[in-house]
């Protein structure tokens, strides 16, 4: 995502924004997590995966507002040049993922009897993902990406920050209002409604980066701390009165505090030379994000959880470490290599 320099300009750059890779690699865990407690076969209101996967909900956001932060790093381009290298980036890394999800799921599907695309239209495999639910996050941040891109030059900075406020808003005000008529229900946002979070916190981010915005690292810790205990108080609020499983709210208002106290915290910390593993696998979020769920469907299947909390940290622990492991892997091939970075 660093645009291409000299010698130790590069390693400076990349040093410069290790801590933003670094956080990444942490979200890409809180995702895992995530969907590990949906696919739990037990029941449970309140346990001990469903706060987990509620206190890593952080971890889209921040792809987004990280995408965002080293876009707006970037020197000045073309606004069709621009829009044409994030379509050429995300694209084929999509239509691969979707494309193996799709296949796995045909022949899954074909060995029972059933024709996949009997529940499946191009809107549910191009906005939600489909087989692959996760996938709606790589045509998301693509259309995000363009938006913002083509916005920088019509309407400015400041305006279009204004815009992506009221996005979500209109986010915010979708997960409320949505859930009171179904009090007791479980309501799950629709990954279309959810892209308004995208065009928020990746503004949020590329505004951060192009106005020079910063906080310190206590400011910042401050703003994570404060972040957490809101996001907290309106999920258990959420769950308490309304009956909403704890684990399916995907986001809250506090969430904006959670990600920019991160993204501030990631970039106000200048970053030492970290172990070659974490810098590489730092690399490879994308990849990992785009695997994990195959990896999480396998460890459902095959490690059953007894005592919710060793085993679900044990399937945790599994499923991070063959996805990290599966793209490692992928890391060697050249072919392969183009869909996980």
């Amino acid at each position: 995502m660093t645009p291409p320099v000299a010698g130790g300009v590069r390693d400076r750059a990349a040093r410069r924004y290790a801590g933003v890779d670094l956080v990444r690699l942490v979200a890409v865990v809180g995702v895992i997590c995530i969907h590990l407690s949906a696919l739990q076969t037990y029941d449970g209101s309140s346990g001990y995966d469903q706060w987990l996967a509620a206190l890593s909900r952080f971890g889209v956001p921040y792809f987004f507002a990280a995408s965002g932060f080293l876009l707006g790093t970037r020197p000045p381009a073309g606004t069709r040049a621009a829009a044409g290298k994030v379509v050429a980036r995300i694209l084929p890394i999509w239509a691969f993922w979707e494309g193996t999800y799709l296949l796995l799921e045909f022949i899954q599907k074909s060995s029972k009897g059933t024709n996949i695309f009997d529940d499946l239209g191009v809107f549910q495999v191009v906005v939600q993902g489909g087989p692959a639910f996760h996938l709606w996050f790589l045509p998301s941040l693509m259309f995000v990406s363009v938006i913002a891109i083509v916005s920088k030059r019509y309407l400015g900075a400041d305006a279009m920050l204004r815009l992506s406020v009221l996005c979500f808003a209109a986010l915010i005000a979708t997960r409320y209002l949505s859930i009171v008529p179904f009090a007791g229900t479980d309501v799950v946002l629709d990954a279309s409604v959810r892209s308004l979070e995208g065009v928020f916190f990746f503004t949020l981010g590329w505004w951060f980066a192009s106005q020079g915005v910063a906080l310190g690292p206590r400011h910042a810790l401050a703003l994570l701390s404060l972040g957490a205990v809101g996001h907290v108080v309106e999920v258990e609020a959420l769950h308490r009165f309304l009956g909403t499983k704890v684990r399916d709210v995907e986001v809250t208002a506090s969430l904006a505090l959670v990600v920019t106290g991160l993204l501030m915290l990631a970039t106000s910390v200048r970053a030492r030379p970290m172990p070659p593993w974490i810098m590489s696998a730092s690399r490879y979020t994308l990849g990992i994000y785009a695997a994990h769920l195959l990896l999480v469907r396998a460890t459902v299947r095959f490690i059953h959880v007894q005592d919710q909390v060793i085993g679900f940290s044990v399937q945790l622990l599994v499923a991070s470490a063959t996805t990290f492991l599966a793209v490692y892997l992928m890391s060697f091939s050249k072919g392969f290599r183009r869909f996980i970075r």
